[in-house]
């Protein structure tokens, strides 16, 4: 979503100056595959410490 968005608006601003609107999709789509593998990564990392706090023993009670 923010990387078409960011895409919206940069060709909106190049077309407002009357510069040539291109896109360097292989980069972009880099960009994107190297977001989407970063988040799917710390997603992986995080839950394990997700899991030990959610047990029994991890919770706190008073």
């Amino acid at each position: 979503m923010a990387g078409l968005t960011g895409l919206g608006i940069g060709g909106a601003l190049l077309w407002l100056v009357e510069y040539p609107v291109a896109f360097d999709w292989p980069w972009t789509l880099t960009l994107c595959g190297a977001a989407a593998v970063a988040v799917l990564a710390v997603t992986a990392l995080t839950l394990p410490a997700l899991w030990r706090t959610t047990e029994a023993d991890g919770l706190r009670t008073e």
